[in-house]
């Protein structure tokens, strides 16, 4: 059974942000992590894919980065092993933005592993929840990016 252009893409998430070179921040304010492909995020739509999960698409309906609000009111209280995960981000960049710092970057990226793969669980499991098929979350993705 072949996979659809969907599940196909947040399968293969960490793949596209390593080849992309994507950045992770985290706004301590609004309590939201994101992981994007920076120059491209700004004119990227926004899609609601899970209940706390965002991705971001460019034009063309390619993923341009990820985002988590309430991450660690709602998403590491669902998942406490994650407890220590916003306390790598301590560069300051804006506002209540925060970066890891670059010597830090290559050390915190094993912690990103199971992340993602739990990142990827979650959006599978909530689509499944809501009884909403991967060919309608493609849709979904369509019609915001105007396709």
């Amino acid at each position: 059974m072949a996979k659809n252009k969907f599940i196909a893409t947040i399968d293969r998430i960490s793949e596209i942000a390593s080849k992309e070179k994507w950045e992770k921040a985290y706004d301590k304010k609004l309590d939201y992590f994101c992981w994007t492909n920076t120059k491209e995020a700004k004119s990227a739509r926004l899609v609601k894919v899970s209940n706390e999960i965002f991705l971001y698409f460019n034009s063309k309906g390619l993923v341009k980065g990820i985002g988590i609000e309430y991450l660690k009111n709602n998403f590491i209280e669902h998942n406490p092993e994650y407890k220590d995960l916003t306390k790598l981000f301590t560069e300051k960049v804006d506002g209540g933005i925060f970066i890891i710092p670059k010597n830090e970057e290559k050390k915190s990226e094993n912690k990103f592993v199971g992340f993602v793969e739990d990142i990827i669980k979650e959006i599978k499991i909530d689509s499944w929840e809501n009884k909403q098929s991967p060919e309608e979350l493609e849709k979904l993705v369509s019609i915001a990016i105007g396709g």
